[in-house]
């Protein structure tokens, strides 16, 4: 399907990733750190061609949240 630019790690915040124009969305497997965190992904569907930003906010225990870019393309 595609592969991001580059591996995961837990200070980047965006990350690109290119794919076929027939894609609509992004499987993804979101594994948080900590086990009380939380997260929400964000326009992760509907996607065009040309450019498609999907969002994960990821919020921990004390309410402290933290915003993952993915730029699809």
């Amino acid at each position: 399907m595609g592969s991001f630019d580059k591996e995961f790690d837990k200070l980047e915040n965006e990350y690109e990733i290119t794919v076929p124009s027939s894609v609509t969305n992004l499987p993804l497997t979101i594994q948080t750190e900590d086990k009380t965190a939380t997260y929400k992904v964000i326009q992760n569907s509907n996607f065009v061609t040309g450019k498609n930003i999907v969002i994960i906010r990821v919020t921990a225990e004390n309410r402290r949240t933290k915003r993952l870019q993915d730029n699809c393309e």
